[in-house]
């Protein structure tokens, strides 16, 4: 679908930006080598690495523990994973709101009308279903795990050792967030139209090719 063409692509730049500096980073340090290698006359002119004299880099965050580049490998991968659910909860939300709107129904985001608005993007726990207030849920679960993913990488950029705690936690995260997405959209992810279409394609694909009904 759309949304996973869209949450596919929006990880791959995601991941180029998080993990692809990083990379030519090191590989720009690590050469940085002058004169013939060969030849007594060629000299090193310092840097790559973590201790100034080439090799591989590390992180006061994780040096105990792995490799830069594996760190942050680590991260981007879990990062597109994430990317992907929430480009397909967005779509999911959005669709239902604009569904809503369609019908006339208005969404009040104006006093009283603000509390109920937030209390549906808070209730993405209890379940995701198929109307307004469930895109509200699926839109409120998209925003509180991205949250929540940036502040668990916050050790891995202060703290010595501090990956111990981040790449776990985001871990977690991103198992969180699967588990609520299938849970919550499970059998009416694509708008009610389009699995109407499906459902008559599967019963009827004979009488769907004989027909002339063209959208």
């Amino acid at each position: 679908s759309c949304s996973l063409a869209s949450g596919t692509g929006y990880a791959l730049l995601h991941t180029l930006f998080l993990f692809g500096t990083l990379l030519a980073s090191e590989s720009h340090e690590g050469s940085n080598y002058y004169g013939n290698l060969n030849s007594a006359s060629g000299y090193y002119g310092g840097g790559g690495g973590s201790t100034g004299h080439g090799g591989t880099l590390y992180q006061y965050s994780c040096g105990g523990v792995m490799p830069s580049l594996m760190n942050g490998a680590l991260v981007g991968m879990m990062f597109s994973v994430l990317d992907v659910f929430w480009m397909m909860l967005t779509f999911f939300g959005m669709r239902r709101r604009l569904r809503s709107s369609r019908r006339g129904v208005v969404v009040a985001v104006a006093g009283g009308g603000m509390l109920s608005f937030l209390r549906d993007m808070t209730s993405f726990w209890k379940g995701i279903d198929d109307s307004t207030q469930g895109g509200n849920a699926a839109l409120g679960l998209v925003i509180v795990s991205h949250l929540l993913a940036s502040l668990v990488l916050a050790p891995n950029g202060t703290m010595e050792d501090g990956c111990k705690i981040s790449l776990p936690s985001l871990a977690g995260v991103v198992v969180l967030v699967a588990v609520l997405f299938f849970r919550g959209v499970k059998g009416h992810f694509l708008p009610m139209d389009q699995r109407a279409r499906i459902e008559e394609l599967r019963l009827g694909g004979g009488g769907m090719m004989g027909s002339h009904h063209v959208e």
